[in-house]
């Protein structure tokens, strides 16, 4: 969902109008406290959570760097990152090792799985 049209909700949710129709709703306030940005002007602990969220940043962008990985692609895993943190499927953080055998693992089944569809493809076109 782009940027402008998120805004766009997250201020119909802001408003009046919606917040008298379903301020006693639980779920209503859940959604309010991940969408509503904080104001960075209303206290301290804003900025230092701001500081903290900047050294964080860094932290991750270092590694992605020293990797040899592109703005583009530093910029694509960090967006598919936030939206599996968004649906609440980073848990596999906690229970995985990385080991580079399981990482190998899991990208020769991509492997096969795109080799598989690729045969099928070439067995169902007639070639000359």
């Amino acid at each position: 969902m782009s940027e402008f049209r998120f805004r766009g909700i997250r201020q119909h949710l802001r408003s009046n109008a919606h917040n008298a129709k379903a301020k006693d709703d639980p779920s209503y306030q859940e959604v309010l406290q991940k969408i509503v940005k904080p104001h960075l002007d209303e206290d301290d602990s804003c900025e230092k959570e701001s500081k903290v969220d900047k050294e964080s940043l860094l932290s991750y962008t270092h590694p992605c760097c020293s990797l040899g990985l592109s703005i583009r692609q530093i910029s694509l895993l960090s967006k598919e990152l936030k939206r599996l943190e968004y649906i609440g499927r980073l848990k596999f953080f906690e229970k995985t090792n990385f080991s580079e055998q399981n990482i190998s693992r899991i990208i020769n089944c991509f492997g096969t799985y795109h080799k598989e569809v690729l045969e099928e493809g070439f067995s169902q076109k007639k070639s000359s």
